[in-house]
């Protein structure tokens, strides 16, 4: 759901690093004919030729599902899950209150 990666400094300061959950983000993907992208945010994607011009917009039939208290639960409780120590969790805690949630769910993760 979401990706989070712990880093330490020499002077021992933790930090945590990564998308925020749900996050919105773009996809794309190479085929022999072009890319194909993606913006997470929207129920479609684009067609570009290989010499960047677009070729055609496939509308994707997917209705938005919001955020609930309850997957937003869920998503902290798996960061918790794979913290190394208390103090990981800490961390995850004190980002989880303080990064914006969104509305609705991206509606694809990769194309």
């Amino acid at each position: 759901m979401n990706s989070f990666r712990k880093s330490e400094t020499a002077g021992g300061i933790r930090t945590i690093s990564g998308s925020p959950p749900f996050a919105r983000t773009t996809a794309v993907e190479a085929d022999e004919h072009g890319v194909w992208a993606g913006d997470t945010d929207r129920p479609q994607v684009r067609q570009f030729g290989l010499g960047g011009v677009l070729l055609k917009i496939v509308k994707l039939p997917l209705e938005p599902v919001p955020v609930t208290p309850a997957l937003v639960a869920r998503a902290l409780e798996e960061q918790l899950d794979n913290a190394n120590d208390e103090e990981d969790r800490d961390l995850a805690r004190q980002r989880w209150q303080e990064i914006p949630i969104p509305e609705l769910l991206p509606y694809f993760d990769a194309l």
